[in-house]
């Protein structure tokens, strides 16, 4: 296996088929909380239904036990933006993975990138203050062990 992503992470998958300039195609899905609810298919138009939530669901689980055969470097093979299919999977802990998919003589080459980008709800959360008035101290101060009689802590060295 080369990646194994439960769907129950997983928050949004967009994919992406960029033909010429004017042709591009980002189809959507995503949920709103983890486990194991229902996607829901971004910017469908109205009276406009997916054919099946199973159909949704199985693009979330497109990299649970993902197993890929003839695994190279991808510094030899050059994806152009004109024939390549990108799908970004993004999970609720920040886990992102795009993949970039090439069909080219018959072969699918596709080249994974991973990055951790923190969900934003906790990344600007600032903790509030809370009014109190002066209180006095219930205990006695500790006394501070004098440097001398201080124990180094040393870390564990394996050899």
């Amino acid at each position: 296996e080369i990646l194994n992503i439960d769907s129950s992470r997983v928050k949004k998958v967009a994919i992406t088929h960029k033909g010429d300039k004017t042709a591009t195609k980002v189809v959507t899905i995503e949920k709103d909380k983890p486990g194991n609810g229902d996607f829901v298919l971004a910017d469908l138009p109205k009276g406009k239904e997916p054919k099946s939530q199973a159909e949704l669901a199985q693009v979330a689980r497109s990299m649970e036990r993902l197993r890929m055969l003839d695994v190279q470097k991808a510094d030899g093979f050059d994806f152009p933006d004109d024939k390549t299919i990108i799908t970004e999977l993004q999970t609720f802990d920040g886990l992102v993975i795009t993949a970039s998919t090439l069909k080219q003589a018959g072969n699918y080459q596709t080249k994974f990138t991973a990055r951790f980008d923190p969900p934003n709800q906790r990344r600007h959360r600032q903790p509030q203050r809370m009014r109190t008035k002066k209180m006095k101290r219930k205990t006695p101060p500790t006394k501070k062990t004098p440097r001398h009689k201080r124990i180094p802590i040393r870390p564990n060295h394996r050899h």
